[in-house]
């Protein structure tokens, strides 16, 4: 890049909701655009600090990004409210600069990324450095998702295994609320509200210990099973039963750095 450098930016906009020009266009007036909606809720612009260069980070040195050239840098995002549509949500990125002269010179590698998307890497691919960051990814992402795509399914096994057909059915109302007990633990409303955090596999709430109990009692008795605990049922028992969609499927833990954990 050709001339002296006073601003490296990036900005972020959602796909859904902005068109390509965005992204394909490297004149000013494309720059001006996105500077004029910076305060929308959907584009966003941030400056490089120093705070965020991995001043340590190595590459080969054939790379055609070497660091003789390159510089590396880091940006995170915290989150400061939980909103369950965030975890899907496309957020597409790209470089630009401020030269002295006044032009804009765009990157022109655009990334466009999600938080289940790098989660699921990060699982499956055991890239975090403790079990506790591992299970984080299962219980506040990547089985989170999976639980508000697949609860009707999950019920609907669970009425096919006891023969619910009505609701005169004696388990129709149990199951009616477990479902929306899912439902307000996907979106950490009513008795799961401020949880995000420290939340761990899902409890029914609304059910009382005798409910789930006699639950789980003839779930283990249609299926030829002994489970103790209905996520475990959920988990092994769902897709058994038929064309039926349960839990995101666990990794055992191990990081590959001399360091195991079960």
């Amino acid at each position: 890049m050709e001339g002296n450098i006073i601003a490296l930016l990036l900005y972020f906009y959602s796909m859904d909701n902005y068109n390509t020009d965005y992204k394909k266009s490297k004149d000013k007036n494309t720059y001006n655009n996105i500077k004029q909606k910076a305060d929308n809720k959907k584009i966003k612009v941030h400056e490089e600090t120093k705070n965020g260069i991995y001043p340590n980070w190595t590459t080969k040195s054939d790379s055609q990004y070497s660091t003789k050239y390159w510089k590396y840098y880091g940006l995170t995002f915290k989150c400061l409210d939980y909103m369950f549509y965030t975890l899907q949500e496309n957020i597409t990125v790209r470089a630009y600069a401020e030269m002295a002269d006044g032009s804009i010179e765009y990157g022109d590698n655009i990334y466009t990324v999600n938080m289940y998307e790098i989660a699921d890497y990060l699982y499956k691919n055991q890239r975090m450095s403790t079990i506790k960051g591992h299970n984080f990814l299962y219980n506040n992402v990547l089985n989170l998702v999976t639980i508000n795509n697949n609860r009707l399914s999950i019920l609907k096994s669970m009425m096919s295994v006891l023969g619910v057909t009505s609701k005169d059915n004696p388990y129709y109302s149990v199951l009616n609320n477990l479902y929306k007990d899912m439902n307000d633990y996907v979106y950490c409303q009513k008795a799961y509200k401020g949880k995000y955090q420290e939340r761990e596999e899902f409890v029914p709430a609304s059910l009382t210990k005798d409910e789930l109990k006699k639950l789980l009692a003839g779930l283990n008795q249609k299926t030829g099973t002994s489970y103790t605990d209905i996520n475990d049922w959920i988990y092994n028992e769902t897709e058994k039963q038929g064309n039926y969609k349960g839990y995101y499927k666990k990794v055992q833990y191990a990081w590959d750095n001399g360091i195991y954990s079960k």
